[in-house]
């Protein structure tokens, strides 16, 4: 039985660009496997529309009084103008050299090394992401939380507790691993290989090439295709994981993998799969701090959280940023917008997390959470949102 998700028809020729699932017979694992490959991305990648959408999504939460920022903000103001020059970059485009720019991450402030594209990049990245979507988002698995839309921390700590409660059984080991510099190690022929199949469209190869061999090694964090190509090329192990090697429960956010099982040996032979097949097939080598642990002896450390059996706590170095982002707040008597939307980024996270006391009495009595995000709507608002502007 097969199951058309969008565009064209099963009845057409070989590039119809149709994506199908194979249902095997009951009781056999669901395949996902690419019946058609795609072709005409390019007149899809040069249309007035999708690059309308990325001049206004590339201006998106650029607020900072920087060159840049006010390039984008600028044309975002009257896309239409700039349709057909973008067009032109588009054609024209050969990567730039930047300069390696070095920031503290995330709410962990873990020290990363970027690329940050140039205004022209960024609306081409985004002009080619769109393209991309309507063919890496149907085959992802459906666990994968990092940099899709939809998805995020939230959605996966909501499934991880789900899983610790409603099945003991299942939820006995917990094996967890992440691979070795991911971003910095991938592969780019690996990659490149990997899109040709997908993708028989010569032009939107060849500008895809461009954009991966931007540096030397590896995917650039700082460019929006870097998460998609990341996610596109996990894709087929997740898969594997899930239906050859059978987890009963499995998540994976960026290169952070846990899986959930009833059998330690079980978990270790699937361990010997993942590490097989990165080595192998993706040249990927898994960290060495891998482990596999019974979940009533310790708690799964995971997204910043720390999951036990029956209760979720923050990780204990995001806690005390917590709290002393919001003495902070209290110290100066009011808030600037950088240190509103980081202490409600922090408020947010313990919305997940069995720990009502400790939030009343070590953030609540320090600020006023609810009117720090009215402040940052209202900054938000003054700034020109976009958002409303863009048709994702």
């Amino acid at each position: 039985m097969r199951f058309a998700l969008f565009g064209g028809s099963s009845n057409n020729g070989a590039n119809d660009g149709v994506w199908y699932f194979n249902k095997l017979k009951v009781g056999e694992s669901i395949r996902r496997s690419f019946m058609r490959s795609y072709n005409g991305l390019y007149q899809k990648l040069m249309t007035d529309e999708n690059i309308r959408v990325a001049i206004i999504q590339a201006a998106k939460g650029k607020n900072k009084n920087r060159r840049r920022h006010k390039e984008l903000k600028k044309m975002a103001s009257d896309p239409d103008s700039y349709i057909q020059q973008a067009r032109q970059w588009i054609t024209d485009y050969q990567p730039f050299t930047h300069r390696v720019k070095e920031i503290n991450d995330g709410i962990n402030a873990k020290k990363r090394k970027i690329i940050v594209p140039t205004a022209k990049e960024e609306i081409i990245h985004h002009a080619v992401v769109n393209v991309l979507k309507e063919i890496m988002l149907p085959p992802m698995y459906e666990h994968s939380y990092a940099s899709i839309p939809g998805r995020g921390v939230h959605q996966a700590v909501r499934r991880i507790k789900k899983w610790l409660r409603n099945d003991k059984r299942n939820t006995k080991y917990c094996l967890k691993l992440d691979i070795r510099k991911f971003f910095d190690s991938v592969d780019q022929e690996v990659l490149i290989l990997k899109l040709k199949r997908l993708i028989r469209d010569g032009q939107f190869n060849e500008l895809l090439e461009k954009i991966i061999h931007t540096p030397k090694s590896g995917l650039p964090l700082g460019f929006v295709t870097s998460q998609w190509f990341a996610n596109f090329i996990l894709t087929e192990l997740d898969h594997k994981i899930k239906e050859d090697w059978q987890a009963k429960y499995y998540v994976r956010f960026a290169d952070d993998m846990v899986i959930f099982g009833s059998n330690k040996r079980k978990l270790h032979r699937m361990f010997e799969n993942i590490k097989n097949y990165l080595e192998k097939d993706l040249h990927l080598q898994v960290k060495d701090n891998w482990q596999i642990f019974r979940m009533e002896a310790r708690a799964l450390d995971f997204l910043g959280f720390r999951f036990y059996r029956d209760h979720t706590t923050l990780r204990r170095k995001i806690a005390i940023k917590t709290h002393r982002k919001a003495k902070h707040i209290n110290k100066k008597g009011k808030a600037n917008i950088h240190d509103a939307r980081q202490m409600v980024t922090y408020a947010g996270l313990t919305r997940y997390v069995d720990c009502y006391e400790w939030f009343h009495d070590r953030v609540l009595r320090y600020v006023n959470v609810r009117q720090l995000r009215k402040q940052i709507s209202g900054y938000d608002k003054q700034n020109k949102n976009y958002k409303q502007r863009s048709k994702i």
